[in-house]
């Protein structure tokens, strides 16, 4: 799979993340504006589901920051500004400390490309692929 795509397939993924989070919150909104993914829930606090990433290019680095920060004001909310891996978001990320947030935390996406090794005996290694495979995990 060549890299670009696999990039756009973590950064998809990483939105739905987002998504579900609000999602799962009783009084959680999910906006798209543009190619900003903003997501809301309950707390003020700056942390999930609060969240802001711009799903490509189309929408400017200022506009991104602009509407995420009249979003999360309208809410009196504070909020995570996710970026899009590789370079993608660099313009994005430079505006954005200039207005001084702090960067909580750089978690790279993980991508398997080969088979998993089998698991030490006494674990199982499954797919969750239905409500049945959640509550199992969980």
């Amino acid at each position: 799979m060549e890299r670009e795509h696999l990039l756009d397939l973590a950064d998809a993924s990483m939105a739905e993340i987002l998504r579900e989070d609000a999602r799962h919150d009783a009084e959680g909104v999910v906006v798209e504006h543009g190619a900003l993914l903003l997501c809301a829930g309950s707390t003020q606090m700056p942390l999930a589901p609060n969240a802001a990433m711009r799903l490509d290019d189309r929408t400017s680095a200022d506009d991104a920051l602009r509407w995420a920060w009249d979003f999360f004001a309208e809410r009196r909310s504070g909020f995570q500004l996710h970026l899009r891996l590789a370079d993608r978001d660099d313009e994005l990320a430079a505006r954005a400390a200039e207005l001084g947030p702090i960067m909580v935390a750089d978690s790279p996406a993980m991508v398997l490309e080969t088979p998993l090794a089998a698991p030490d005996a006494g674990y199982d290694l499954r797919r969750v692929r239905d409500e049945q495979g959640v509550q199992d995990y969980a």
